[in-house]
């Protein structure tokens, strides 16, 4: 199985502290989570678990709710978000980044 590289997930966390327009403080909030901890996230230094990459996804998604010609975007994550298994972090992640690169949101 292949790795999933920490930059990928980095760019997931930095699209959800965009969106809520508050910096690694209000995504910290948001997610119940330390600053610090955050702020790894963003650089890439650790991974998220998959709970915490649905979660800034659903921040993305609500970002995108307001903007026109994201309806079919959002309609894209969110079957993306209803299809896969919080179980597996890789697969998650993996199509979580890939969805958003279609989306071209990264």
């Amino acid at each position: 199985m292949e790795i999933i590289r920490h930059e990928e997930s980095a760019k997931i966390v930095i699209q959800a502290i965009n969106a809520l327009g508050k910096g690694n403080k209000g995504l910290a909030d948001k997610l119940n989570k330390d600053p610090s901890l955050v702020s790894r996230y963003a650089s890439g230094k650790v991974r998220p678990k998959a709970e915490t990459i649905l979660q800034c996804l659903n921040y993305i998604g609500e970002d995108l709710s307001g903007a026109s010609e994201s309806e079919n975007t959002l309609d894209i994550i969110k079957n993306a978000i209803n299809r896969l298994s919080s179980n597996s972090d890789y697969d998650l992640i993996r199509a979580l980044f890939d969805v958003l690169k279609v989306a071209k949101k990264l």
